[in-house]
């Protein structure tokens, strides 16, 4: 890319936007880092609420750290375009179930992405008052799993939660507590009946998520090999189940800086996560 700014030069300096390949190219060059998950609005499925007409649907979302704070200029909608703290979908005209289709780009910085989540709020647009758009639901999902892995590429229906104006997000344990989807509600057997926040269980909303990064992975197997002394009776199935990793997943992520020295100079680590998982298997032999 640098080559092609030095011999195009008047085309690079009208402004023109560089957009990345969602997904990763067929070679990773040293030193590429970077940490994108792209996020698509696929549809939601939702009640028509006592009203005689279907509804007019508008989702917002955020993007939330561990402390409930929302992740300022996290959202991309496209190259060129700034980025912004809320994101608010088109509205299909009298539609209980809207398809979308939109793409987004999350920026995440890689030091607030574990703890952060993602919060989608329905409202439903009123065209009789055009500023009158009413609260009547929302979904989350954080962006890593307990096991330290990411959302994985992949569809995902969310649970719907009811809500109104008069709810308040501002203590955002009272909802994280609760399951977000199928997978998550396995987890969580004893929920109590009288909390805030109700599942509609006939309603239903899917996103599907696409993970683009050298510094995060979605495989719960490397980590496990990485973490293998926390685990050393399990160290036959660690290894038995890395030969189903794919090169890809290991070459592309790469580690985070290592923490510094008392002198202040950084300790050096090998560039590439592959190396780390090499060390990790040599000490097992070892």
């Amino acid at each position: 890319m640098e080559q092609i700014r030095r011999e195009n030069p008047m085309i690079f300096n009208r402004g023109l936007a560089i957009t990345r390949k969602l997904g990763f190219p067929d070679v990773i060059m040293p030193g590429d880092i970077r940490n994108d998950l792209y996020l698509t609005l696929e549809k939601g499925d939702f009640e028509r609420g006592g009203k005689s007409v279907q509804k007019n649907i508008e989702v917002t979302m955020y993007v939330l750290y561990a402390d409930g704070e929302i992740l300022k200029d996290c959202i991309s909608l496209g190259s060129g375009e700034p980025n912004r703290s809320s994101y608010h979908s088109f509205v299909l005209y009298h539609s209980n179930s809207p398809r979308w289709g939109e793409i987004i780009k999350l920026p995440i910085p890689i030091d607030r992405f574990r703890g952060s989540h993602l919060r989608f709020e329905f409202r439903h647009c009123s065209t009789k008052d055009k500023g009158e758009k009413k609260l009547f639901g929302f979904a989350f999902s954080p962006l890593m799993r307990d096991d330290g892995t990411t959302l994985s590429d992949d569809i995902h229906e969310l649970y719907v939660y009811k809500c109104d104006e008069n709810s308040t997000f501002n203590n955002h344990a009272l909802y994280l507590g609760l399951p977000c989807c199928k997978e998550d509600y396995n987890g969580c057997p004893n929920i109590p009946s009288s909390l805030i926040f109700q599942r509609s269980t006939k309603e239903s909303f899917f996103i599907s998520t696409q993970l683009s990064s050298t510094k995060l992975t979605q495989n719960v197997d490397l980590l496990a090999l990485l973490k293998w002394k926390a685990f050393p009776d399990r160290i036959m199935d660690i290894l038995g189940r890395l030969r189903h990793v794919s090169g890809e997943e290991i070459v592309k992520v790469r580690l985070p800086r290592a923490p510094e020295r008392e002198s202040g100079q950084q300790a050096s680590l090998p560039p590439a996560f592959c190396q780390q998982a090499s060390k990790a298997v040599f000490e097992i032999y070892n």
